[in-house]
């Protein structure tokens, strides 16, 4: 396997910014509809929806800084982008007291985050992974 950088080409930074970003729009989109406006569904669904968005999410917002910088301190980018998930998870908490029917709540913020830590422990095994 080639190094990851090395793999994507880095010439355009719409190639690294348009899925994270694309992810995003998703996200408040999902936040934005109005609660009675959902099919009914069990109530794990939504802990599942929100640990996976977020998980892809912190994944693509670590790949994008990593292939767009110089830096190879990956404790460093990690962590900022951990904080950026955390950080967009609980504005997307905040959104919901201006939606009909939704509501602030926490444990959405704690899954958010795990979903964010899973998806960057991903990043970190590909990055990690030896060259062939």
């Amino acid at each position: 396997m080639q190094n990851p950088k090395q793999e994507i080409g880095i010439s355009s930074p719409a190639k690294l910014w348009l899925p994270p970003a694309g992810i995003a729009l998703l996200i408040l989109g999902l936040s934005s509809i109005p609660g009675k406006t959902f099919p009914a569904h069990p109530d794990f669904l939504n802990s599942v929806v929100h640990f996976g968005e977020f998980s892809v999410f912190s994944y693509l917002v670590a790949r994008a800084f990593y292939l767009s910088s110089t830096t190879n301190n990956i404790a460093n980018l990690l962590m900022t982008c951990f904080f950026i998930s955390v950080i967009f998870g609980t504005a997307t908490e905040i959104f919901q007291f201006a939606i009909p029917h939704r509501l602030f709540d926490p444990v959405d913020i704690l899954i958010d985050s795990l979903g964010a830590l899973a998806g960057l422990l991903v990043f970190w095994g590909w990055v990690k992974v030896p060259d062939a």
